[in-house]
This record gives structure tokens, sequence and C-alpha cells, in this order.
């Protein structure tokens, strides 16, 4: 097989047609923010190409632009900037004066956490086709027209397979016609292209530089340095990037073991492996298994946006009261028992453990926590087929208390758990109903299915302090990050826990510095003010962070955040400063800095 056939193989090409539309008169082509690559056929007819920051691109009949990484354009009848007034993304009722057809699709890939091929290509690229009709691509290109206009029997399936075809194509043009350093002079190179070719078909091969030179006939020096050139990282660096990826098509689309994953990507032990997977990924290979074979990520995330995936935890009270007409949720209380009494959401049920117990992440202590909050979880009602919303006074008044319960049901696997945005207090301004005294619910049967994916334990954060890549946040109050008080002065003595301090290399964010009053009420910043916060601190949305705190409150909170900014690989060290301080083994850095 071929390296383009290989790679496209591998990373699971799939592109489809979502419009074919006649425009007539003044009209914009708008499509937003897929996050893919799209591509745009000119049918019928001459139109432009928008994009910021260039000159608009004229584009004839039979044109092809394809834009691999949906940098933001618009397709119009001018060369013009269209006014704000323009029709957008209104085809003509009848065609009347000079009119455009355009066929627009977009280009995904099922395994796409690194695609190398996509990175090479341009901000656009055009290719036109009406004087070369007799080329493969001008065939393909007369054939999706013909099956646009025609819409006959299967003619969606055979769409969807031409822009496939399609595609392929663009590439195959592409690199004909590339003669610039990228990653298609090195797959055209014909040293450099026969080592690719050679990894690509046998990728669990104990691979080495000097391998890939002599495959390459190359000296290991003069290979090196070729490859860097145009493939613009090392050649291990490329091995590993795309075995992790081929591992991760494996985990998602086979049943083979783990073990036998590692060994067909050159890992002769599953440790060796997992580290490498977690420092691509920010996951374990055995949570990408979990949760490919428990289908439950399709029920936790929704898009930001910006377009990247972020776990839907938020409700507003609107939607909250929405889901308590329907029946269809259940309220905990996380306050103390006295304020709950006086006023709380109608059907809520109080468990103020979610936020007072202790729990520690060894192996046994996570079995402890889980024989601790589980029955009261049972006793509350909880089961999978309900959304469960958790609050508190006002959105973080605890320390992040109802971020932590919605951690808790997180971590036992409840597949739609959510924290009401700006608590009680914000359900109070919006009006609706409230209730007081206890409520009963029935006991459930609460099916737990453990979800380890972003939980850090002890041994996670013992790892991170030799691997400088997983960078650890401390979000606690000023007076413990300088050591000045062990635990929060609002509900614990100065010198509840033993030892005062800071793990070592920890980078500092309080955890209210995420949060902002809007009219009373607390909420979390805007994700771009988010990201910027962290980016004062060296975090980044790809960079793998653990959170700590006291005893896993403000972290969640924190983590809550983070995660609406786009942040991917987050994790909550749950026994933070409690646990760590505990055991006398462990490093502190226990100096007070001074302002």
């Amino acid at each position: 097989m071929d390296l383009i056939s290989n790679m496209l193989t591998t990373l699971r090409l799939d592109a489809s047609v979502f419009l074919h539309e006649t425009f007539c008169q003044e009209w914009v082509v708008d499509i937003g923010d897929f996050d893919v690559a799209t591509f745009h056929v000119v049918s019928h007819g001459n139109c432009w190409l928008h994009l910021p920051n260039h000159k608009p691109v004229p584009l004839q009949e039979r044109d092809l632009v394809v834009l691999p990484h949906n940098a933001t354009h618009l397709v119009t009848h001018s060369p013009e900037p269209p006014e704000p007034d323009t029709p957008r993304n209104t085809p003509a009722d009848t065609v009347c004066g000079p009119s455009v057809s355009l066929i627009c699709g977009t280009v995904t890939f099922s395994q796409n956490y690194w695609n190398p091929l996509i990175e090479a290509l341009p901000v656009y690229v055009i290719l036109p086709t009406l004087d070369s009709r007799h080329t493969t691509l001008g065939k393909v290109i007369e054939a999706l027209i013909n099956e646009c206009e025609e819409n006959g029997a299967g003619s969606e399936v055979i769409i969807d397979r031409l822009a496939d075809i399609l595609f392929i194509e663009v590439l195959r043009n592409y690199v004909k016609k590339e003669r610039s350093s990228t990653f298609f002079f090195a797959i055209t190179d014909p040293k450099i292209s026969s080592a690719l070719k050679a990894f690509h078909s046998n990728p669990g091969e104990n691979w080495n530089v000097q391998m890939l030179a002599d495959t390459a006939c190359m000296s290991r020096s003069a290979f090196a340095e070729r490859f860097q050139k145009f493939a613009e990282l090392s050649p291990m660096h490329y091995v590993t990037r795309w075995r992790m990826h081929f591992a991760h098509c494996k985990l998602t689309e086979t049943t083979d073991a783990i073990g036998d994953i590692a060994e067909s990507c050159g890992y002769s032990s599953e440790e060796s492996f997992f580290k490498a997977f977690r420092k691509e990924f920010g996951i374990s290979p055995s949570a990408v298994r979990r949760r490919e074979a428990a289908n439950e990520i399709v029920n936790m995330v929704s898009v930001n946006n910006n377009g990247s995936v972020a776990l839907k935890i938020l409700y507003t009270p609107q939607e909250a009261n929405r889901l308590r007409l329907d029946n269809e949720v259940i309220f905990i209380d996380v306050r103390d028992k006295s304020d709950y009494m006086q006023a709380h959401i109608p059907g809520a049920v109080n468990v103020p453990e979610l936020f007072y117990s202790l729990s520690m992440t060894t192996p046994e202590g996570l079995t402890e926590m889980q024989e601790k909050l589980l029955p009261l979880l049972k006793n509350a009602g909880v089961d999978r087929n309900k959304t469960v919303i958790v609050y508190e006074d006002n959105l973080g008044s605890r320390f992040g208390g109802s971020c932590r319960g919605y951690f808790q049901l997180m971590f036992f696997g409840h597949p739609s758990a959510g924290v009401l945005d700006g608590g009680l207090e914000q359900w109070k301004v919006e009006g609706f109903a409230l209730d007081e005294g206890p409520v009963y619910p029935a006991p459930s049967e609460f099916d737990v299915s453990i979800q380890r994916d972003y939980l850090a334990t002890v041994d996670d954060v013992i790892m991170s302090l030799e691997h400088p890549e997983i960078k650890l946040l401390d979000n606690r109050d000023k007076e413990e990050w300088l050591g000045i008080s062990s635990a929060p002065s609002e509900f614990y003595e100065d010198v509840f826990l033993p030892r005062k301090g800071r793990i070592p290399g920890a980078r500092w964010i309080e955890w209210h510095q995420f949060m902002e009053n809007r009219d009373g009420v607390n909420h979390f910043k805007p994700p771009e003010q988010v990201a910027a916060i962290c980016a004062q601190a060296d975090l980044y949305p790809d960079d793998d962070i653990i959170i700590y705190c006291f005893k896993g409150s403000r972290s969640s909170n924190t983590f809550i955040a983070l995660k609406l900014a786009g942040f991917k690989h987050v994790r909550n060290y749950y026994g933070s400063w409690n646990e760590w301080s505990r055991v006398a083994s462990l490093p502190v850095f226990a100096a007070r800095l001074v302002g």
C-alpha cells in the first residue's frame, strides 16, 4: 500500500456534501465554524472567496476550493466585502439574473488527533478544472455535479463517496505540484519516503533512527537532518506520535487486548506504552477503551463557541426548571441542613456530606469514599435515567461544594450530572418556586461505573514531580499557598493538618480568580478570560494539568472553569492537600513568600 493510502486508511477519511444550491443577485454563503475541513465546487457561474487578511480570490466555473483548516471565510457574488444585511445562506427560489450554483461539503477524519496530511496544507487550495475535464479530478467533479443535479436513487451515498475521492485527488494533485520544504516534500522524496513507507507498513517494528536511515540508504545524521527539515519534527518524535494514533484507532475500533495493542505499536511493556499514551492524549488507554465501550461520552459532551469539546456541566435556572416541570431531574442541595430546611428548590434532597466528606485517593481511600457516599446518593433517589443537578447558596460560596458534588457524581459514572449556574441565589433572582422542610425520595439502585479519566491520585501527582510536562496548579487561598495556614480558615483551624506549604513545582492561581460577581451572584468568567488568566501562569488548553486545593472542592470548581474554557487534559487531585500533607514521606515546599 502506498504511503498516502496507508495514512488515509488509518485516519479514516469521511467526506460529505451538505449543500447544493443556486444563488442569485446579492448573496453570501457563510457556513460558520465547522471545525473541520470544508470545500466548495462552483458548478455554475463565477463568485469570490473572502478570507480575513487576504485579498478576495476569484472562483471560476468548475473551480474547486478546499479549506483544510476551515479558516473563517465567505463565498459571495462580489469582490467587495458583503454588507451586514446581505442575505446569507439564502438560495434563490427562482433564477433571476446572474446566478451561481455551489456544492459545499466537509472532510472529517474519525482518527484526527494528529493529521500531518492536513497540517501540511495551506490555508486554502484552489484547483481549476474547467479546462481539465479529462483528468481524474475533472471527471470526479463532473460526476459529483451530475449526481447532485439528478438526485437519483442512492445519490446521497454516491455523492459522499465521490466527495471522498475528490479530497484524495486534491492531495494527489497538491503533492505533484508542491516543491517547498513541507511534509509533502518528505513523502515524495525518494529516500525519506522509503523510510516512511517502511515504518507505516510495520509500526510495531523496533524502529530507531539508524534503522530508518538504513532503509533510506543514508547515514544516521544525514537522514535525521533531512527528515527534520521536511517533516518539521524528529524521526522518533514522528514515530511515537503516529504509533499513539494507531493505538487510539485500535482501542476505539477493535476489541484487541491492550497488551497486544502495545506490542503492535512497538512497546515491549504496557507500562511504557501507558506513559507514552497518557503523554499524548492526557488519559490512559484503558480510559479510552472504557469510554468507547460505554459510549457515555455522547451523553456528556457539548460544543463550545470555539468548537472545542467540553462536558455539559452548567445548567441555567431556566434549563433546570424546565427539567423539574418535566420530572426529568433530581436536585441535590449540599448546604447545611438548617439552611436547607428554611428554603430549597422543590423536590431537592439535602446531602451536605458531598461537601464535608474527606477522602484519600489510594485504592483503599477511593473504596472508602464509595462506601461512604454511594448509600447517600441511593437514598437521595439518584439513578442514571434522570439528570442530577447539584447546587449551593451562590456558586462558589462553599468553596465550590456544588462543583465537588458534581465531580463525585461524574466519578461514580453518572452520565448527566451538572451544576446549577449561580446556585440558589440565581434561582431566587429568576423568581422560581421554593419549598421548605425535608424531602424523602424513594431510594434508587444507582448503577455505579467508576470513571477515573479526570481524577488524579496521589500516585499520579508523585509521578508528575518527575515529568515537568505535567503541570500542577494550586488554587487554594493565598494564606494556604504561602504556608501560613494548612486549611481554609472559615471551616477549619489553622493547624488542622500536620504540615503547611505546597507541592513542589506547583503554579498558583486562586480559585476565585476564575469567578465573577454579577448583580450579587457568582458565575464563572467567560472562557476567553479563563484562558488568559491561565496563560499568565504558563497553562494552555493542550497542557496536561492536575489541580489541587485542600480537599477537592475548589479544585473541582477550577476543573469546571477550565473544561468550559476548552482545556482538554485536566485532572482533579481529589485528595489534595488534606491527603498530601498527612504523608510524611511526600515532599513539601514550606518556605513563606513575602507579598
